[in-house]
């Protein structure tokens, strides 16, 4: 086999990331949900597209999908909702400019037990990434 095979990959920092999260707290099993608004800008290092496999994590929070094209909202739109592991996750992808990019997300039914402000957010598209520690609404 190949080396490249089993070297990490290098991850590649977004050149900007902000994160808005808003979190309801249910205090039952697998019941919280959050919104959650980014903005970020591709690094001049990547050369990714946004199709790639996407891991978001808020809080205590963290899942991973693969969004799809959606040729119904409009062109460079990609967009994913279904069930994963009994968690309703939602989110788009838009583009806002030059290698910048919108994302809303949302999760019903997920596991936010301990989260506390302030809330790191994590966001990856393939070997891009971006990190932020942000002070959320948090209501119970």
């Amino acid at each position: 086999m190949e080396w490249s095979l089993f070297r990490r990959r290098r991850r590649v920092q977004f050149l900007v990331f902000s994160a808005k999260p808003e979190i309801n707290l249910e205090h039952k099993p697998n019941k919280d949900h959050f919104e959650l608004l980014t903005s970020f800008t591709l690094g001049s290092a990547s050369s990714k597209s946004i199709t790639e496999a996407v891991t978001l994590r808020v809080g205590t929070f963290t899942t991973t999908t693969h969004p799809s094209p959606s040729k119904d909202i409009g062109p460079g739109i990609f967009v994913f909702h279904g069930v994963i592991g009994g968690v309703r996750p939602e989110a788009l992808i838009a583009p806002t400019g030059a290698k910048r990019y919108a994302l809303v997300a949302a999760a019903q039914d997920a596991n936010l037990t301990g989260t506390l402000n302030p809330v790191p957010v994590n966001f990856t598209i393939g070997d891009d990434c971006g990190t932020a520690s942000v002070t959320a609404l948090i209501s119970d």
